[in-house]
C-alpha cells in the first residue's frame, strides 16, 4: 500500500475490508454506515473524531491564504467580494473533500488498529 493506491482507494469512498460496500449512509449527512452493506463489516467501531476537520484547516489554510493575498495583490476587490468569494470556495472544497479525508482517515486507522 503507497500513498497513490490509498488516494484512490480514499476517492472511492468504500469500505475499508472489502472496497466495495458503500461507506457513508445515502442520507447525505457523512455519517459512517453501521454495517458493510456487501461483505457485513461492522464499521460501527471506527472513530474518526475531529481529525478530518484539522486536516480541512490546514488544507484550507494553506491554499486559501495565499490566493486571496494574490488575487487582493493583482485585482484588489472590495472586502465584501473577497468574503463573497472565498467563502464560495472554500464550502465548495469543504463539501467535496471532507467525505474523501473521513475515508482516508478510516483507511488507516483499519491499516493501523490493533487486533484483539
Amino acid at each position: 500500500m503507497n500513498l497513490v493506491s490509498d488516494f484512490k482507494m480514499a476517492c472511492r469512498q468504500r469500505c475499508p475490508l472489502c472496497n466495495e460496500g458503500a461507506l457513508f449512509k445515502s442520507d447525505g449527512s457523512m455519517g459512517i454506515n453501521d454495517v458493510c452493506g456487501y461483505c457485513g463489516a461492522d464499521l460501527s467501531s471506527y472513530d474518526i473524531g475531529d481529525g478530518a476537520v484539522v486536516f480541512m484547516i490546514f488544507i484550507l489554510g494553506f491554499l486559501i491564504i495565499p490566493l486571496a493575498l494574490i488575487f487582493e495583490y493583482i485585482v484588489s476587490p472590495p472586502l465584501w467580494l473577497h468574503a463573497v468569494i472565498w467563502s464560495i470556495i472554500c464550502l465548495g472544497i469543504i463539501f467535496k473533500a471532507m467525505p474523501v479525508i473521513k475515508t482516508y482517515i478510516i483507511i488507516l486507522e483499519n491499516r493501523h488498529r490493533k487486533s484483539n
